[in-house]
């Protein structure tokens, strides 16, 4: 038996209670033009599409023979075209859309596709992306809901509000964050033929500063280092004691190399090298899954790492740096946040606004090389990131020191006589 007459026979009972009064036939029996005991007068369509096991219907909306049949027959070959180019005859849900687009997204992981166009992400921004559209987008539209009935103004002001609610502390560049991502899945949807293109969603405005990114200031950053090691040295279990220390190696890395926090937890031995020069013992550092692609960064403080592998079991090259001293597997994320606030919450940076993250370490990290004289194309590139990237993201820094620059007090030589003589 055929899955159409299977279909038909698992109908029957419906059938039944509906009785056709007129019916046509269209495209040698592909479609079924009808009116009967429920719709009354008006007509009906009827198509089989065979790639979803099932018939697609549509109200006419005509009670004319003649419409019917020219409205069913432009139906039927938009229809056709839509199983030509791939499109989907019946309406998708977000549920399909966010299974898609995150299946694609563990994809990025597992290539680790880096190229034009196709930027491979690390695992830590996987499972970013996995909240922001498992938890947040489907929390707010609902997982059952129609694409159809998404419009361009279904987000504006209405998510704002639905996060604010659930989170009164969540900061604007996390909802400007999650807008983007957002904003992603549902052009995702739009090269799949999905929704159309007045569907994609349109945001209310953010503050200003809303990307702004925030740096330690020198007198924060002396704080917070003296309370960081302090708060590793106390009296405490074997099992703490060690994970705080790897949370302020972790830390003290991050600030000195400008790492993502991503790239720096999904650190293998292998990835490392340390030299020394200056002086100075510093680390060379291959960055596989950066969010721009595979880097390496030179950065202070190679001898953060010398001290890690004295607290870890766990220091073959293929083992991770940052480890669970129990198993060898990844320090959960978890561990990383619960210790952060703590630190935050014991400084006076508890009172700082917005509430520092881990990211404030890398534009921290950022700031000061500026200060350094550090040569801005060199630092993107240490960075993974734009030259653009950092004029806009760290612009103040370059017009504070150009402002000193130009109000510096003229040296007594000929050459400034010169000049002030012009």
């Amino acid at each position: 038996m055929t899955t159409k007459k299977k279909t038909i026979r698992k109908n029957k009972q419906i059938q039944k209670k509906f009785v056709r009064t007129d019916e046509i036939e269209l495209h040698e029996g592909d479609v079924l033009v009808y009116r009967g005991s429920r719709s009354g007068k008006n007509w009906q369509f009827r198509m089989w599409i065979a790639e979803d096991k099932k018939y697609f219907r549509q109200a006419l909306k005509t009670k004319d023979r003649e419409t019917a049949v020219a409205r069913a027959t432009e139906l039927y070959l938009t229809t056709q075209t839509k199983l030509r180019t791939g499109e989907k005859v019946f309406d998708t849900t977000l549920g399909e859309l966010v299974e898609v687009y995150m299946n694609e997204q563990k994809q990025r992981i597992r290539v680790g596709a880096v190229g034009k166009g196709d930027i491979g992400i690390t695992e830590g921004r996987f499972v970013t992306i996995r909240t922001q559209v498992e938890r947040h987008l489907v929390g707010f539209l609902g997982i059952d809901t129609k694409l159809s009935t998404i419009r361009k103004d279904t987000f504006r002001h209405k998510y704002t509000q639905y996060r604010r609610k659930n989170n009164p502390l969540v900061q604007d560049v996390t909802l400007v964050n999650e807008r983007a991502t957002i904003g992603n899945v549902f052009r995702h949807a739009l090269e799949l033929g999905w929704i159309q293109p007045a569907q994609l969603p349109l945001w209310e405005e953010m503050a200003k500063n809303a990307n702004k990114r925030d740096a330690f200031t020198q007198k924060e950053w002396k704080e917070f280092y003296k309370y960081l090691h302090s708060w590793s040295n106390k009296k405490m279990g074997a099992k703490e004691l060690r994970e705080r220390d790897f949370i302020k190696y972790f830390i003290l890395l991050l600030a000195n190399t400008g790492l993502r926090f991503g790239e720096a937890r999904l650190l293998r031995w292998g990835n490392i090298s340390i030299f020394s020069e200056d002086k100075v013992v510093k680390s060379k550092i291959k960055v596989e899954f950066g969010k721009t692609g595979k880097r390496v960064v030179i950065g202070r403080r190679g001898d953060l790492f010398q001290k890690i592998k004295k607290l870890s079991q766990y220091t073959n090259n293929d083992d991770y740096v940052f480890v669970d001293g129990s198993n060898g597997e990844q320090l959960a994320t978890k561990t990383y946040y619960r210790y952060w606030d703590e630190i935050i919450k014991n400084t006076s940076l508890k009172d700082k606004q917005p509430k520092p993250v881990y990211y404030c370490l890398r534009h921290t990290y950022a700031t000061f090389r500026l200060y350094a004289d550090v040569p801005i194309d060199k630092l993107a590139t240490n960075m993974g990131c734009s030259v653009t990237f950092i004029e806009k993201h760290y612009g103040h820094v370059q017009q504070e020191k150009i402002s000193k620059t130009l109000t510096q007090n003229w040296k007594k030589d000929e050459s400034s006589k010169f000049i002030m003589e012009l």
